[in-house]
């Protein structure tokens, strides 16, 4: 296996994991509630299932995603954040990541059939500073690689 194809192998792994988190959390998008020092993330409202999963006439609900008091100056802010990457978005984003990792394969391909032709070299090949770049969110994994840093 090649230090390119070792690479992506750890993405894709990683992405693998952020994509388990994704599902198994409720659904996004969330929303905040806020009154006073208090404060709620909630799920969209949501047709209410009986446990033969039919729809309850009239029932409809929405999931209380976290909730607590904040005491802390800019906590308001926290919790926004949070609300603004939920679910939805995450595996948003994973699907994206995916796509750029295809697309710098392809590019690294490409690159190494001409390369010879055109006079390329490694470092004239895009597709490995991309998957580098991409690299450096997982810095902090138990499975990255020191050499991986940038």
């Amino acid at each position: 296996m090649s230090a390119l194809d070792e690479k992506i192998a750890f993405l894709k792994a990683r992405l693998d994991e952020d994509e388990r988190f994704a599902k198994r959390a409720t659904e996004g998008p969330w929303t905040v509630d806020i009154h006073g020092n208090r404060y709620s993330i909630r799920s969209p409202w949501r047709q209410m299932i009986d446990d033969g999963g039919n729809e309850v006439p009239g029932g409809r609900t929405n999931n209380e995603v976290a909730a607590g008091f904040t005491y802390v100056d800019g906590a308001h802010d926290n919790v926004y954040f949070i609300a603004r990457f939920d679910s939805a978005r995450a595996l948003a984003e994973i699907a994206a990541k995916r796509s750029i990792i295809n697309m710098a394969e392809k590019v690294e391909s490409m690159a190494r059939a001409i390369g010879s032709e055109w006079g390329l070299t490694d470092d004239d090949v895009e597709g490995q500073d991309i998957i580098d770049e991409m690299l450096q969110v997982y810095a902090e994994h138990p499975d990255f690689q020191e050499g991986w840093r940038s």
